[in-house]
């Protein structure tokens, strides 16, 4: 770190640390994998300033041509403008290719602007990350490991979870539920911060997950949660869990020793008739992430241990015969998974060893599009960050 670097701070931004300076270096080298071929463009909200002012300091010490187009998060007449202003020609690149970074705090906007952009280029010439910061949260926690770390990972649980019908998963906080999986008609996610022709990236990243067919029994989340909507809770739940009663799908009973955090998870989930029904079963990989977040992020989400999305589901609505805007995944840390067609095979999740087995090619990269609900440049994706709520909690003024 030099001598710039080490003592960088604007208003009240995150102070650059040797543990952010790292992420800062993992995510070039490692995720974006950009060369002084490459030109790279940050677009940045007042509120990350900072972190992009880290990632061009990384870039200019590799010799790696960038620039930086600031934005406003959701709306914002005049984005287009200056981010076409500051786009090279595809003859420009010279053989290189256009990375496109994102950095915004709970947000991921102007999908759509993005979208269009980006269409003008041959698809092995452009890549685009979304990042979700989380007050430089992202840096320190989670790019601690590598996308070929969290491959390796995830293909350790594909391979097992793929061909089962029926799990157990049991926690040392009292979860106990029977999962039924059905791979043959739903669609396996595996977020691991591999970029392809095409398709966004979503950082942080470390998770795979499906939609299951039944859930029953007694869910524990004990770490935190991430939902899709702007909300100043407190997203960390290791000091109040959440438990969860749940049959054929449906969350039947739900209790927390703290009033506040009840009262903020019942209105979440009575919010549309479907919003109390589980659409996702994921599985979190990136064991660089150890202490949940205040903020609401993908940061809580990508922990290693099971958890549950409650409301919109991960697969396409015509697979699963229902809709829901809201999406709220209830996370806890660890636990053990017992597949019952092999009473003698378990999983534990806080500690999956890596596979160097090939990564399953039938699985969609990523779980997640931005707020105006377009996906991101020919993406696949899923769960979207488009709704409003008005409450004591939820701010609509905002929306994530």
């Amino acid at each position: 770190m030099n001598t710039y670097t080490k003592n960088l701070s604007v208003n009240n931004s995150p102070i650059l640390t040797p543990q952010h300076w790292q992420g800062v270096g993992t995510l070039i080298d490692h995720y974006l994998c950009a060369t002084k071929k490459d030109r790279v463009i940050i677009v940045f909200n007042s509120d990350t300033l900072q972190e992009m002012t880290w990632v061009r300091i990384a870039l200019q010490e590799r010799d790696i041509p960038n620039t930086y187009v600031w934005s406003i998060p959701l709306r914002d007449p005049e984005f287009k403008k200056r981010l076409s202003s500051e786009l090279p020609t595809s003859s420009e690149l010279a053989g290189g290719c256009l990375i496109l970074l994102t950095l915004e705090n709970e947000t991921i906007s102007h999908d759509e602007v993005i979208n269009s952009l980006l269409s003008q280029y041959p698809k092995d010439q452009v890549r685009l990350y979304r990042a979700m910061s989380a007050g430089g949260l992202l840096f320190s926690n989670g790019l601690r490991v590598t996308p070929e770390e969290l491959s390796k990972r995830n293909t350790s649980l594909l391979r097992a979870l793929m061909p089962a019908r029926n799990i157990r998963f049991t926690s040392k906080s009292g979860s106990d539920v029977r999962i039924e999986l059905d791979s043959d008609c739903f669609r396996w996610v595996s977020n691991r911060g591999y970029g392809k022709p095409g398709k966004v990236v979503i950082l942080p990243a470390g998770e795979i997950a499906t939609y299951p067919s039944s859930v029953d029994g007694r869910f524990v989340a004990d770490f935190g949660f991430n939902a899709n909507f702007h909300t100043l809770q407190d997203a960390r739940l290791n000091l109040s869990p959440v438990t969860l009663w749940l049959e054929k799908s449906r969350v039947v009973g739900i209790e927390c020793p703290d009033k506040g955090v009840k009262a903020f998870i019942t209105e979440c989930l009575a919010r549309e008739p479907n919003s109390n029904r589980v659409g996702e079963v994921g599985f979190g990989t990136n064991f660089g992430i150890n202490t949940p977040v205040k903020q609401n992020s993908h940061l809580n989400e990508r922990h290693p241990g099971m958890h549950l999305g409650l409301g919109q589901s991960n697969q396409h609505p015509k697979l699963v015969a229902y809709t829901c805007s809201t999406h709220l995944d209830l996370i806890s840390s660890g636990g053990i998974i017992e597949l019952e067609e092999h009473s003698d095979a378990t999983i534990d999740l806080s500690r999956v060893d890596p596979s160097d087995e090939p990564h399953p090619i039938e699985t969609r990269d990523e779980d997640a599009y931005g707020a105006d609900g377009f996906g991101a440049f020919d993406s696949d994706d899923c769960c979207s960050y488009s709704v409003g709520l008005g409450s004591s909690c939820l701010d609509s003024n905002l929306v994530k």
